[in-house]
């Protein structure tokens, strides 16, 4: 109760939040993506673990962690915080998580009670997959939570 879940079409790894954003950056950042891409191969990543941001009082964040492949993530988020600070974006305070988002919670629990009910869950990671692409989306948010509109794709080097 209380957790609003992300619908399985939504679901995917936040390379880098830029918030809003002008058409020259957003530019910018089309072509960053591309160069990026061009030179990273595909990822093999299978998420591992359930955890839970922040770390206290209250949880807002359900997410799974990737184990397999974070490394990877990891060198391709520090790749992409160069370009887009490159084009006038803020650096980013907060250091990279590879993870996926699987719920926010709307009405923050204490931390003991959602994580002792976290803890409970019998939880199978799905397979490994291939991550194949960057994707720079346009979020919108809603009442009834996030919508996505892909602007650009950039396919990952193929190897």
């Amino acid at each position: 109760g209380g957790v609003k879940w992300v619908s399985e079409e939504n679901l995917h790894v936040t390379m880098r939040f830029l918030g809003d954003i002008t058409e020259e950056q957003r530019r910018g950042i089309e072509q960053a993506l591309a160069r990026v891409a061009a030179q990273t191969p595909s990822i093999q990543a299978h998420v591992s673990r359930l955890g839970t941001f922040p770390p206290k009082p209250a949880l807002r964040v359900i997410w799974a962690g990737v184990g397999q492949g974070a490394t990877e993530l990891e060198r391709l988020a520090e790749l992409l915080e160069g370009e887009v600070r490159a084009v006038g974006i803020a650096e980013e305070p907060k250091p990279f998580v590879a993870h996926v988002t699987l719920g926010r919670v709307r009405f923050p629990k204490p931390r003991s009670q959602l994580l002792e009910r976290i803890q409970q869950i019998a939880w199978t990671p799905p397979p490994p997959c291939l991550l194949t692409h960057l994707t720079l989306f346009q979020s919108t948010l809603s009442s009834a939570g996030p919508t996505y509109a892909a602007l650009v794709r950039a396919p990952l080097r193929t190897a």
